[in-house]
């Protein structure tokens, strides 16, 4: 590995690292999109027409958590799962040129 590429790879590493510093709100965890029936007496949702919900299902030490999601939250739920997968892409992306330097003993 020629020392261009080697700047290359650290500058990239740094930028990376930095980048991490900006992912506050975060959230492992998948958002699920249903249907339940409310319970109450008379309402619609007895003759079919369910009500919709959104939670965030959690995998945590072997068992699953259930986070029910308000709609006043939705954007809030979603963009916290979606930062939690692009931290670990960029983590992802870290380890890559950890690699390359690893192979070229730069690390």
């Amino acid at each position: 590995m020629n020392s261009q590429k080697e700047k290359q790879l650290l500058q990239e590493k740094t930028d990376l690292c930095q980048e991490l510093t900006s992912f506050l709100n975060l959230i492992r965890g998948s958002l699920v999109k249903g249907e339940k029936k409310c319970g109450r007496k008379g309402c619609k949702c007895e003759k079919g027409q369910l009500h919709p919900h959104v939670v965030i299902s959690i995998f945590r030490k072997g068992k699953t958590h259930i986070v029910y999601v308000p709609k006043s939250s939705m954007e809030k739920a979603a963009a916290a799962v979606s930062a939690y997968n692009q931290v670990i892409n960029i983590i992802e992306h870290i380890s890559s040129i950890n690699v390359e330097l690893f192979k070229a003993q730069k690390l």
